[in-house]
């Protein structure tokens, strides 16, 4: 019995930058058909509304916005998060939410093209112990046009078109000041 002569081992051709420029056509190519969107690479989808529109939750940095489907979409904004691009609710009845103290979209916020029914909705969940922020962001919602506007909330300038509903769930955190202050004697 004779030992087999051994056969030379052939060079893998295939690298690592081989497979990283291969994963980087694919994805260039799935943006340039329109089968993958950058835009929702960092908010993040929740679940499905009763229309089968998407629930999405922003709340990171630099955040390059979102694209609504033609359902009625939920969008919520939250406390720290910043949306650097445009958030478009697309065609559904949107709900777009702004929550928290200090959500920032630095983009438009677009309710999009209305579906039959109620329309599309701002909702300003926003919190603040600022007395004066509170109440005039209070008079400012309540005289804005939905169709197109803009509110000031401490550092940021929320923007917004094609909106049919504003609401003002504004709250006022309260803060006891008289520890802070040795109170009375």
């Amino acid at each position: 019995m004779g030992i087999a002569p051994s056969t030379p081992m052939k060079k893998n051709l295939v690298t690592d930058k081989t497979i990283f420029v291969l994963l980087g056509i694919a994805v260039l190519l799935g943006l340039a058909l329109g089968l993958t969107s950058p835009t929702r690479a960092e908010c993040q989808y929740m679940s499905e509304t009763a229309d089968h529109g998407d629930v999405i939750i922003c709340n990171g940095d630099n955040l390059d916005g979102y694209r609504g489907t033609v359902y009625s979409d939920e969008i919520t904004v939250e406390s720290g998060a910043t949306v650097v691009d445009d958030i478009v609710g697309g065609s559904g009845n949107d709900t777009i939410i702004l929550t928290g103290e200090q959500p920032q979209v630095l983009g438009t916020i677009d309710g999009g093209e209305s579906a039959e029914g109620q329309g599309d909705t701002l909702e300003f969940n926003l919190i603040t112990s600022d007395e004066i922020l509170y109440y005039q962001a209070k008079d400012d919602i309540a005289s804005a046009n939905p169709d197109g506007g803009t509110l000031t909330w401490g550092a940021s300038t929320f923007k917004w078109v094609n909106f049919e509903i504003l609401v003002d769930n504004l709250q006022m955190i309260v803060t006891d000041n008289s520890a802070q202050s040795g109170g009375e004697n």
